[in-house]
């Protein structure tokens, strides 16, 4: 009981000290997806970033900070920000399948095993982890079975 206790306290911790988030999406999609991925901070300011023509096999790693800012230091031993705003999260990912009007929506706020995209078929499996002050995303899309 007290080991989950510690280990749920320095969850929280760990998390409350995240001062950067980042994105990786890997498809292992056969189809060509267009994915536009949001985020937004307390005060509703909204940062997206638009991925064309992800197919089979596609990683992809996508900083939140250098979206927003127009650089990064997420592979710098010390991993620093400068001017960091840690309310800004990636919120959700907007998949478009073959470029048609028609989109799916998938919260990435929180861990998912098996998440089934209706419009696209696809099956989606969210997982958050953390590194450092990083919170690291990771979306996995899988063809409908």
């Amino acid at each position: 009981m007290i080991k989950h206790l510690t280990t749920l306290g320095l969850a929280l911790v760990v998390f409350a000290q995240a001062q950067a988030q980042t994105l990786r999406i890997r498809s292992n999609s056969v189809e060509n997806l267009h994915i536009v991925a949001v985020g937004s901070d307390d005060a509703g300011h909204i940062t997206s970033k638009t991925l064309y023509d992800v197919g089979y096999g596609f990683w992809k790693t996508i900083s939140l900070f250098d979206v927003k800012y127009g650089y990064d230091k997420y592979n710098n031993k010390a991993m620093e920000h400068f001017g960091y705003d840690n309310t800004c999260k990636w919120k959700y990912l907007v998949i478009y399948n073959n470029s048609t009007s028609r989109y799916d929506t998938l919260n990435i706020r929180e861990r998912a095993n098996d998440i089934h995209l209706g419009y696209s078929d696809l099956h989606a499996k969210v997982s958050l982890s953390y590194e450092r002050n990083y919170v690291i995303t990771d979306v996995i899309l899988n063809d409908e079975e």
